[in-house]
């Protein structure tokens, strides 16, 4: 019988420091991407929020989701309106601060740029198990969950 071994404080840490050094790498690679589609990283990261949030946000909700200055936040969504990508709705709850909704352009967007990263990071890693992805990806959110619950304790103390 295969007994598994955990691994220690050393172990992960090693494998933080990879992901760290890997965000760098992928950030130079998005550019890369996000320039051909049209939209800057930050954008195409407030495009998502915009996109995958299972409830109605606003420009507020966005900066905190993202840790990013609600003025900034605020620009992109006003090129992303101008662009035909979202628009605005008026928010029942506040008057000032609608609600950012995608628009059926926006929404074919948002396709067309997902499926142009797909093609790319399929060239970039064509030969990498199947498996292996859907296991690090289930770590990593271990990880990332497990840190988050962690510090809310620390943070409570």
């Amino acid at each position: 019988m295969d007994r598994k071994e955990n691994a220690n404080g050393r172990d992960v840490h090693e494998l933080l420091m990879e992901v760290f050094e890997l965000q760098k790498s992928m950030s130079e690679f998005s550019d890369i991407v996000h320039e051909q589609t049209g939209l800057s990283t930050a954008k195409r990261k407030i495009f998502r929020a915009i996109v995958t949030n299972d409830r109605d946000v606003t420009v507020p909700d966005i900066a905190a989701l993202l840790g990013i200055s609600r003025q900034f936040v605020q620009k992109s969504c006003n090129e992303l309106e101008h662009s035909g990508d979202i628009i605005f709705a008026e928010n029942p709850r506040h008057k000032r601060s609608r609600y950012v909704v995608i628009t059926e352009k926006g929404k074919i967007h948002w396709k067309d740029l997902c499926d142009r990263e797909h093609g790319f990071i399929d060239r970039l890693l064509p030969d990498i198990e199947r498996t292996k992805v859907i296991e690090a990806t289930e770590l990593l959110k271990r990880i990332r969950i497990e840190s988050a619950e962690l510090m809310q304790t620390v943070l409570k103390d």
